[in-house]
């Protein structure tokens, strides 16, 4: 869960990946389970190279309100090699929203 309006790691979410262990990809997506208790704000997740130190390009979801939702990102690009993928989170009004499960859907040719 997070409760904060800045970018937050969330423990134990993150996954080293080597993208060549996949052979030739023909797509990935980030996909994520949001619920905020309240339904006043909107919850941000997305996915962050922290090997490399910068965001997962196009993988930001958002749900806004309280029922919860599966939220499935635009195609993502995983960086060659070995890297370690982690959530995070950010909430707009610092009111406590949960990430219920996460994945990285892999597709391959």
């Amino acid at each position: 869960s997070n409760s904060s309006d800045d970018w937050l790691d969330i423990a134990g979410l993150q996954a080293t990946i080597g993208s060549s262990n996949y052979g030739s990809i023909k797509t990935v997506t980030f996909e994520a389970t949001v619920r905020i208790p309240t339904g006043n704000e909107t919850a941000y997740v997305r996915l962050y190279n922290a090997t490399d130190k910068h965001p997962v390009w196009f993988s930001d979801v958002s749900l806004e309100g309280g029922t919860p939702q599966l939220l499935i990102s635009k195609p993502i690009t995983l960086d060659l090699g070995n890297k370690t993928y982690q959530i995070q989170m950010k909430t707009s009004l610092k009111f406590q929203a949960f990430l219920d499960q996460s994945r990285l859907h892999i597709i391959t040719n």
